[in-house]
């Protein structure tokens, strides 16, 4: 009996602030990822499997090349946290990080737009507006994490809800006058451009009080800390989207939009426990600097994250027809074979992402041994034996395994 209360109050908001503002962030995350997903169906029904194929490899490559900056997320809400109490040193760390980045960003991005006729020979796709677009979108992605990282750092999460609420509708309504109106795989592009343009600045408005408070210089330990961030988000996004480019190389444009339509589904997952590591990583931060054993707050990380992943997969096993039929159409129905395999895999990487998120709280770097040989094992089994896409998804849930495993037994080291 009292084991059976115990368990009860790990699922009660009383007193219990990684729950509650987990749920702050899973409810913001349900409805951007609702919205996201009435995005990605209503583009994946208007241009068709074959053009869906086209727009979700190119989507997967700006993920991919937007890594390094998306390490400045992590990194920079690390160093919030831990002057969380000095408003002054926040004010020169967001100064200093957005005009090094902005430096950064251009040249980056003019190189990548000037690479793309080779990026385009080897997925196969002829446009250069498509790349030109990735371009811009390259260069907003260097700075946003910036400011998001800021509103993390400080546990500000209702404004950061409110900030992915806001990007994602723009990008919805965009996209579908966009679409609609003939624009095609570049009316989506533009869409992802003004959503995240527009919640970019939005994200300056809840910092706005930074304005009054006399600017400190502080030492920045950036560099270091943001190299192993870089390690772990390339090879988080390495093993969540390489796949999808290997796909569209090797397979036919509609067999690799069936897949892309497939990893969608099952990526619902991933949506919905991401809230629950991003609200741990600054309180394991904080625990950390203290000296506190954060043992707890992994295991109810853990535990949250498991619950979710469970219900969701089972959804999946018990009416994948109806699911895809309701959210793609008849036309997706060939991806059931699928779709179990991608949740079950989302799964078990959600765990593993966990794992990941408290290991770089706390300065525990053991893990990137194990994300760097996964990554490596995905790239060579795939080009290896893509022979259809299960034998791909089916390789990708055992490789989704053994990250969950080895992550495992390495915390337990």
């Amino acid at each position: 009996m009292y084991n059976f209360m115990s368990f009860i109050r790990l699922f009660s908001f009383k007193g219990n602030e990684l729950l509650k503002h987990s749920s702050i962030l899973f409810t913001a995350s349900v409805i951007a990822g609702l919205l996201n997903y009435l995005f990605q169906l209503y583009v994946g029904r208007m241009l068709g499997p074959s053009d869906y194929g086209i727009y979700s490899s190119l989507v997967a490559l700006l993920y991919i090349m937007s890594v390094p900056s998306s390490t400045i997320q992590t990194s920079v809400a690390k160093l919030v946290s831990d002057h969380s109490s000095e408003p002054e040193k926040i004010k020169y760390l967001l100064k200093y990080v957005f005009r090094k980045l902005t430096l950064t960003a251009l040249p980056v991005s003019a190189l990548f737009f000037i690479s793309s006729i080779y990026i385009a020979d080897f997925l196969k796709i002829n446009s250069n507006m498509y790349f030109f677009i990735l371009s811009i979108l390259l260069f907003i992605s260097f700075l946003a994490p910036v400011l998001i990282g800021t509103l993390q750092g400080m546990q500000m999460f209702v404004h950061m809800g409110i900030n992915s609420v806001a990007g994602t509708f723009f990008k919805l309504l965009s996209g579908v006058i966009l679409v609609y109106f003939g624009f095609g795989i570049n009316g989506a592009l533009l869409a992802l451009f003004i959503g995240s343009l527009l919640a970019l600045l939005l994200a300056f408005m809840p910092l706005h009080f930074l304005k009054e408070s006399k600017e400190v210089n502080g030492n920045i330990r950036l560099l270091n800390y943001s190299m192993v961030v870089l390690l772990a988000t390339i090879g988080l996004t390495f093993v969540t989207n390489a796949d999808m480019l290997i796909v569209k190389h090797y397979l036919s444009d509609k067999e690799a939009g069936y897949y892309a339509a497939a990893g969608l589904l099952g990526k619902i997952i991933l949506f919905a426990t991401a809230p629950i590591a991003m609200v741990m990583f600054p309180k394991a931060t904080v625990m950390d600097q203290k000296n506190h054993n954060g043992s707890n707050l992994l295991r109810n990380s853990l535990l949250y994250t498991g619950s979710i992943s469970f219900f969701i997969v089972a959804l999946f096993i018990l009416v994948p027809d109806f699911i895809v039929k309701l959210l793609f159409g008849p036309e997706f129905v060939e991806i059931n074979s699928l779709l179990v395999y991608f949740a079950a895999g989302t799964a078990l990487f959600s765990l593993a992402n966990t794992f990941v998120f408290y290991d770089l709280a706390t300065r525990k770097y053991r893990f990137l041994y194990v994300l760097g040989a996964v990554s490596v094992l995905e790239v060579v089994l795939i080009s290896l034996f893509h022979d259809s896409s299960l034998t791909v998804v089916r390789i990708l849930f055992a490789l989704m395994g053994i990250l969950f495993l080895g992550l495992w037994f390495s915390e337990k080291r």
